[in-house]
């Protein structure tokens, strides 16, 4: 793996508990995660004359993925209300790709192997 995009990697995490950390300090932390997912917006949007417009097929899946985002957040945010972030932040994060593996292997009929299972299942040890 070349060092930058190593880098890359290290700084994507940083910056995941950075705003995960500024949540939970924050006296209404539903606020600041609205802040942050409208920051993340105005940073995404003129990058869309460059990678195009979604396609009509794809607007179910946008609006299942927003509502997802929607609920993880909310979850997240009540959590940190009344959790510690040494326990709620792994926890969080361990659950998704269970759960992302899940909802492929039962309800989109995606086949996992053996390899991707380990990983998955090994992630939330991590």
């Amino acid at each position: 793996m070349e060092f930058s995009v190593f880098a890359l990697v290290l700084l994507a995490a940083a910056c995941h508990a950075a705003w995960n950390a500024v949540i939970k300090r924050e006296a209404d932390p539903f606020v600041i995660a609205v802040w942050i997912a409208v920051a993340s917006m105005v940073v995404a949007l003129p990058l869309m004359p460059f990678t195009g417009f979604p396609t009509i097929a794809s607007w179910p899946w946008l609006a299942a993925s927003v509502a997802l985002h929607v609920a993880y957040w909310v979850g997240l945010t009540e959590a940190y209300k009344t959790g510690d972030m040494g326990q709620v932040y792994p926890i969080a994060r361990g659950t998704a790709p269970l759960m992302t593996a899940a909802v492929s292997v039962l309800w989109l009929a995606e086949p996992l192997t053996w390899r991707a299972w380990l990983g998955i299942l090994s992630s939330p040890a991590a």
